[in-house]
This record gives C-alpha cells, sequence and structure tokens, in this order.
C-alpha cells in the first residue's frame, strides 16, 4: 500500500492509497468507503483483487481519516458532502488518464451514498458496486436534514452532531445490545467489531455541517431530474446483508433495486447475504463477499471490453465507409472531368 497526496478539484489535499503491485492489470477499482471510518480498512480487499489483477485506489473523505488531523476529523470547510462526491469524479478521471484502464467504483455505506450522486453528475466509471446501501429518500431523510439546518443556523457546524447521531444510529444496535458492544451492527465478527472500536479514527460523532450537507446533498439525489442524469447502460450491482438496519434489512436495499429498475437502468443485480450485518467485507462469510465482488468487477470488466471493442470495430467501419466515398466521388468526378474534355474536343 503506498501513501499519496491527492490534489482535487478544489486545490484540497486528500490523502489517498494506492495498491498498484499487479503484474499485467486488467483494470482499476476505486474504493470509496463509509461514514467515521477509513480506507486502510480494506487493505485485506484490496490486496485480494490485486492478487486477481486489479490496481486499487482508495481515499480518505474530507472529514475522514488521514484527510484530517485530530482536531478536524468529522468536519471540513464546505459542502462536505457534494466535494467529497466531485473528489471521487477528479480521482476516476485521474486515474483514467494515468493507467488507460476502465475503472469500477465500489462504494460502501456513505460511500455508497456518495456513488449515488457520483453516476447522476458523470459517466466515468464502467459500472458501480453499491455495498451497505438503501433507498433514503422520504420523511425521515427530510427531517433529519431539517433538523441538521437548524443547528446550523444557531451552533457552531464543526461541533459534534450528537442529536442527529442518536438520531440517525441510535436504534442501529438494539437487535444487538446483548453482545456487548455499541457497533454489533456491523458485523457478526467479533474480532472486526473489536478493531473497529479500538480505532481512534472510527465510530466519532460526525460534525453537524457534515449532517446538513449529508443528508439535504442525499435528498436532492433523489429528485427526478437527476435520477434521469443515469446513464441507462452503466451497470450497478447492490449487495447488502439481510440484517443491516441502514437498508432496512432488506427493505429499503429493495426499494434502491426497484427505483434503478424503473429508472430504466440495463445491467441492474441485486443480493441480499443471510443474516450478515453492515460490512458485508468484513462478516463471517466475506470469503462468499470478496468473489461475488470480484465475479461482478470481472464482468463489468469484460462487458466494457466488448462495447469497446464494437465501438471501434463500428469506428472502422465508418472510416473505411468514409474513404470508400471519397474514393468514389473522386472516380465520378474524374469521370466527369473526361466527359467534359471529350465533349470539349469533339466542338
Amino acid at each position: 500500500m503506498k501513501c499519496l497526496k491527492f490534489e482535487s478539484f478544489d486545490k484540497t489535499i486528500i490523502q489517498c492509497y494506492l495498491w498498484d503491485e499487479v503484474k499485467t492489470p486488467k483494470g482499476i477499482v476505486q474504493i470509496v468507503h463509509g461514514m467515521a471510518e477509513h480506507a486502510r480498512r480494506y487493505d485485506d480487499f484490496a490486496k485480494f483483487l490485486n492478487g486477481n489483477g486489479f490496481i486499487v485506489w482508495a481515499d480518505d473523505h474530507r472529514a475522514h481519516g488521514e484527510t484530517e488531523t485530530k482536531e478536524t476529523i468529522g468536519y471540513h470547510d464546505g459542502n462536505i458532502y457534494l466535494d467529497s462526491v466531485k473528489d471521487e469524479i477528479a480521482m476516476t478521471r485521474y486515474l483514467k488518464e494515468r493507467y488507460n484502464l476502465p475503472v469500477v467504483v465500489v462504494g460502501h455505506s456513505y460511500g455508497s451514498f456518495m456513488t449515488q450522486r457520483y453516476i447522476e453528475l458523470c459517466n466515468e466509471a464502467c459500472g458501480v458496486i453499491l455495498s451497505g446501501s438503501a433507498c433514503m429518500k422520504g420523511i425521515m431523510i427530510d427531517f433529519g436534514g431539517l433538523i441538521a439546518k437548524i443547528q446550523a443556523a444557531f451552533i457552531k457546524k464543526s461541533k459534534p452532531a450528537k442529536l442527529l447521531d442518536k438520531l440517525s444510529f441510535g436504534g442501529y444496535n438494539k437487535p444487538f445490545a446483548s453482545e456487548g458492544t455499541n457497533f454489533g451492527w456491523l458485523s457478526r465478527d467479533k474480532e472486526q467489531v473489536a478493531k473497529y472500536e479500538a480505532d481512534e479514527q472510527c465510530g466519532y460523532v460526525m460534525s453537524i455541517a457534515f449532517f446538513e450537507y449529508f443528508l439535504n446533498g442525499l435528498r436532492r439525489a433523489y429528485f427526478k431530474r437527476n435520477l434521469n442524469q443515469i446513464n441507462k447502460k452503466l451497470p450497478i450491482a447492490i449487495f447488502s446483508g439481510d440484517r443491516d438496519p441502514v437498508g432496512g434489512n432488506g427493505k429499503l436495499v429493495a426499494k434502491l433495486y426497484s427505483q434503478y429498475k424503473k429508472l430504466g437502468i440495463e445491467n441492474l443485480s441485486f443480493k441480499l447475504y443471510p443474516e450478515a450485518r453492515h460490512e458485508i467485507l468484513n462478516e463471517t462469510n466475506n470469503k462468499e463477499v470478496y468473489a461475488d465482488f470480484l465475479a461482478t468487477i470481472e464482468d463489468f470488466i469484460a462487458k466494457h471490453k466488448k462495447a469497446e471493442e464494437e465501438k471501434a470495430e463500428q469506428t472502422r467501419i465508418a472510416i473505411e465507409a468514409e474513404k470508400a466515398a471519397a474514393k468514389a466521388a473522386e472516380k465520378a468526378t474524374a469521370e466527369a472531368e473526361k466527359a467534359q474534355s471529350e465533349e470539349s474536343k469533339a466542338e
């Protein structure tokens, strides 16, 4: 894993990570991590992808990880949500230019909600995986966004949003409270949960500003005019645990699938893992999840390659047709000139 500094669209420096020890890479996987965590948690998955021929890139988003300091973590100036989405777009463009390879975006949790907006704002990825996601439109998002706006107007925006955090996540752990941890809802793997709890860059309360921009930005992501910007040919795969409270134990995940289906997305898939919780890449069945993600990524890359080959062939045929037309026109002109010359001589 290499640590890199990326200068984003507005000159903000984002902490990034690159796993590129791949001899003959087939493509790039861009990981977009979740809320109150960081990209280094995906090291094992990234190495797995390296071993299967994929370069991996990930970043610590604004208000997260090493992009911030101990004093600023949870907060960043500006529109944290939208600017973070724009960061991902800038990174995809950078990766495509640097490696000349197709990019698959894998967004988890908050990262999946960023990815939902990402696919409305650009057409840079050749496919996306939404992990631990949901369709979050409705009264709860509207209500949360309103509270965040009110708090932002009267309280310092950089302060931890304890009320909003409780309203958003307070009930998630209730079904797992007997396990003696506040984060049992993340995974059945107790070791993974313990690692999360011990990590000072995980599980902290995000700022009022974060919730203000995230909730109101996500609400806009479900506006019809924005959804209609999604490329209908873009492959989208949705994966979640059926005991993930973020996805409403599967209900809000199915709602997300239905939304994209009605929108006319041509290549759309959806899978729920029985008994799995929120962090499916860190679940007890993560080998199954790794294999499913890999198969999906390889399918996206293969479809992209085929589409590019078909496009190249169409371009070749068009060029050949243009050349043939030009040659025919040149021949017709020459014949017309010859006929005219012969007529002149006859006169």
